[in-house]
């Protein structure tokens, strides 16, 4: 398996419009999805649904950034 890039970034908002106005208006984001506490953005060039979401919660910070990868992994994970 081989990472191939970052899949999405979801982050935990505390106050949701003014998040949503961020990176809307200043970080120059499509919103792309609203709903159920989430809102969903992507860049104007971005072939996926999304690639920011910002989520509603009680506490800030990053809540997952998984990763795509160029191939599946051969068989279970083993440590």
């Amino acid at each position: 398996m081989s990472i191939w890039r970052l899949g999405y970034v979801e982050v935990r908002s505390l106050d949701l419009e003014r998040d949503t106005q961020f990176w809307r208006d200043v970080a120059g984001l499509v919103e792309t999805d609203r709903g159920d506490g989430k809102v969903y953005f992507k860049c104007w060039d971005e072939q996926d649904h999304h690639s920011v979401i910002l989520k509603q919660d009680s506490r800030a910070g990053i809540e997952r950034a998984p990763t795509r990868t160029m191939s599946p992994l051969p068989g279970p994970l083993t440590r």
